[in-house]
């Protein structure tokens, strides 16, 4: 995406290796994106501002919007008034979290066809809010976070947002990230913070298993991965951590169990096609 003589934005496609780029004829308004291509190639998600805004206007408070269009940029519409969208593994359906109030947490969850029509909904409930809602490789079921009184819980539901199961330990907990799913779909990494603010990873199966600490005590976790297999995890361990256990990247297996050290660095990402022999059977 790059930007017009008139301020509004300018989609190019591009092949991988660079070559064949063109801009393509899109209708875009000044300030529209970021833009989500949707799985199976046929729509794009992007926001844009509800009302149309100058050339250099600045944004701050003002009302955004998700849209959906064609992937040839045709028949542009309004998905719903608020709320940033998430697609399906298919492309069939997104996910936006909603906020009654713009200054407060998002208060209700809703799932949408391309066409705006909400298919299922959550709240809103007096004290409750929800956090990142993240859908299942295989696009069946969500994940996302569930806040009342301060207590945070990992909850998992179908697509039509029914069977809802609270996954996470009990207790007052604050969640630090949101939900990872394993390749599989069979398990979910996520991270709570401690009472002296650090953040610890937890593993649990969808199937009725209690969920497991992945990590030692005493360090913190700023950010992690599963492998392409779903044998192994990188995490990303941040400042001091107890004898014997380095800070920096680390490949664990699903005990917590370091298989190698990969040294200083953030933000783990596993290319796709090769893994690392550590992550071998």
């Amino acid at each position: 995406t790059d930007v017009g003589p008139d301020c509004a934005p300018r989609l190019t496609s591009v092949k991988p290796d660079g070559t064949d780029a063109v801009v393509l004829p899109f209708d875009l308004r000044i300030g529209d994106g970021p833009f989500w291509w949707a799985p199976d190639g046929r729509h794009v998600a992007f926001m844009r501002y509800h009302d149309l805004v100058p050339c250099k206007h600045a944004s701050a408070g003002l009302l955004y919007e998700p849209w959906v269009m064609d992937a040839d940029g045709s028949h542009q519409h309004r998905l719903t008034a608020d709320g940033s969208p998430t697609w399906s593994a298919d492309g069939g359906a997104l996910v936006l979290l909603r906020a009654s109030d713009p200054n407060a947490p998002a208060d209700s969850l809703s799932v949408l066809d391309v066409a705006g029509t909400v298919l299922a909904s959550l709240g809103p409930e007096p004290g409750v809010s929800y956090e990142t809602a993240v859908w299942s490789p295989d696009g069946t079921r969500l994940a996302f976070g569930r806040t009342e009184v301060n207590d945070w819980r990992l909850v998992v539901a179908s697509q039509d947002l029914t069977g809802l199961r609270t996954l996470s330990p009990t207790g007052n907990a604050l969640n630090a990230g949101p939900p990872v799913w394993s390749p599989d779909g069979s398990a979910i990494l996520f991270s709570l913070q401690t009472a002296d603010v650090r953040n610890l990873f937890w593993i649990v199966g969808i199937d009725g298993q209690l969920p497991r600490l992945l990590s030692p005590d005493g360090v913190n976790e700023v950010g992690a991965a599963w492998s392409p297999s779903g044998s192994s995890i990188a995490v990303a361990r941040d400042g001091a951590a107890p004898d014997g256990i380095s800070p920096g990247v680390l490949v664990v297996d699903l005990g917590g169990s370091a298989l190698a050290n990969l040294g200083a660095g953030q933000n783990p990402t596993w290319q796709p096609a090769l893994q690392p022999l550590v992550d071998a059977p």
